[in-house]
C-alpha cells in the first residue's frame, strides 16, 4: 500500500522525461539543421535529412531512454539522493543512450543518422532533464507536479516499537504519506516513569501528558 505513491510518482516521472527527451530529440534536429551551418558552418557544412525521415527513430530513442533511465534509478523518485547525484546518473543514462543508438544506426546501416546530431540531441537532453531535476527540487510548482495523493499513516502506541514503525514509515515516505497520527493507549496502562520518544509530542500522549 506504501508503495503504491512512490510508484505513481515514478511513472509520473518518467512520462515527463520521454517527453523532454522527445522534445529535445525535435530541438535537436531543428538546430543542427537550421543554427548549425549558420553559426558553426565548418562544424555542421550542410543541413540534415529531412525531420520526416528521422521520426520512425524518434520510438528506439524513447525506449531506450526510458529503460536506461529506469535501470540506472535515475527515474525512482524518494530515494536518499543527492542533487549532484542524481544528476550524475541522468548524465550517465543519457550518455549511454547516445552510444546505443549510434551503434544501432551503424549495426543497422542506417546512414541519415549523423553524429554529431547525436551529439547535440545528447547535451540537449541531459540539459533539459538536469534542468528538470533541479526544479522539482528547487521550485514549488516542480514538487507538486510529482506530488502523490496524500495520505495519512496512524501509529498507534508510544513505545520504542511505535517509534521504530514511525520512523522506518517517515524514511520511506515520497509525498504519498506525509503525515502520522498517534493513537495511544489509556493514562492508567502508559507508565509514567518512561520518557516519551514521541517526536513531536503528541498532546495526546498519556506519558508526555499524564492524567490529573
Amino acid at each position: 500500500m506504501l508503495r503504491e505513491p512512490a510508484r505513481l510518482i515514478a511513472y509520473r516521472r518518467l512520462l515527463l522525461d520521454e517527453l523532454l527527451t522527445a522534445a529535445s530529440f525535435l530541438a535537436a534536429h531543428q538546430l543542427r539543421s537550421h543554427l548549425g551551418p549558420v553559426l558553426l558552418p565548418s562544424v555542421f557544412p550542410g543541413g540534415l535529412y529531412p525531420l520526416s525521415t528521422y521520426l520512425p527513430l524518434l520510438p528506439f530513442v524513447l525506449v531506450v531512454w526510458g529503460l536506461l533511465l529506469t535501470a540506472l534509478r535515475a527515474a525512482a523518485p524518494g530515494e536518499a539522493f543527492s542533487l549532484p547525484r542524481e544528476i550524475g546518473r541522468v548524465v550517465r543514462a543519457v550518455a549511454l543512450g547516445v552510444l546505443v543508438v549510434a551503434a544501432g544506426g551503424y549495426l543497422l546501416r542506417l546512414e541519415f543518422v549523423s553524429r554529431p546530431f547525436l551529439l547535440l540531441f545528447g547535451a540537449t537532453s541531459a540539459v533539459a532533464l538536469t534542468l528538470a531535476r533541479i526544479a522539482e527540487r528547487r521550485t514549488r510548482w516542480g514538487r507538486r507536479l510529482l506530488r502523490a495523493p496524500e495520505r495519512v499513516v496512524v501509529v498507534v502506541g508510544c513505545d520504542d516499537a511505535a517509534v521504530a514503525l514511525a520512523r522506518r514509515i517517515a524514511a520511506t515516505a515520497t509525498g504519498g504519506s506525509p503525515s502520522a497520527g498517534w493513537s495511544t493507549p489509556t493514562a492508567a496502562a502508559a507508565p509514567r516513569s518512561t520518557a516519551c520518544r514521541c517526536s513531536p509530542p503528541p498532546s495526546g500522549c498519556p506519558t508526555c501528558s499524564p492524567a490529573r
